[in-house]
């Protein structure tokens, strides 16, 4: 129904965002690193997911977030706001290494059940895999990422909000650290 919404950002919150366009406001739900990096009265274009059956509409920055959120939300049991709570704990990269590697334990870190979690491996694993969303080479490239920024001092927040800015052209795991710290450093100022 909905495609895309590009306009001004005139309010927001932690979990989501107003976008102004010809004159009417849209309230997204969006991932909690998003809300944190929009700006007040910048324009931005989020792609949107619409839930009918609660009239909600969800926005995403990328294409690629709206496809593994739509994933999430097409396994039964899981509803929009239980999948956006899922990739606000666990980034998208760390979520796909997860179901390669059938790592329960990873999934369960984002608050939900082991049936849950096992029903997701399920599912998706396959659609993944039959569509190459799965990271090639090493399982959770991400999660050197995150242990080299560890060790440099970032905290999680940092670490969390910066993994899933780090463009999909990055695929070594040194070109996404430098990466990382050109956007922390960019972040800070």
């Amino acid at each position: 129904m909905f495609y895309s919404f590009s306009g001004k950002v005139t309010a927001k919150d932690q979990n989501s965002v107003v976008i102004e366009t010809v004159g009417i406001g849209f309230r997204l739900f969006v991932l909690n690193d998003l809300s944190s990096s929009l700006q007040m009265g910048k324009r931005v274009k989020l792609y949107s997911f619409f839930h009918s059956e609660n009239f909600e509409l969800y926005g995403f920055l990328k294409q690629s977030e709206k496809t593994f959120f739509e994933m999430l939300v097409g396994i039964s049991g899981i509803g929009p706001k239980n999948a956006l709570k899922i990739m606000n704990l666990i980034d998208i990269p760390s979520l796909k290494a997860a179901i390669a590697g059938e790592d329960l334990r990873t999934l369960k870190d984002a608050g939900i059940s082991v049936k849950t979690a096992s029903k997701i491996i399920l599912e998706l694993k396959g659609k993944l895999e039959k569509e190459s969303l799965l990271p090639s080479g090493r399982k959770a490239p991400t999660q050197e990422v995150k242990d080299a920024l560890r060790s440099l001092g970032y905290s999680k927040n940092d670490i969390d909000y910066v993994i899933s800015q780090i463009p999909d052209s990055a695929k070594k795991v040194e070109d996404m650290v430098k990466s990382a710290l050109k956007i922390l450093a960019s972040h800070r100022r």
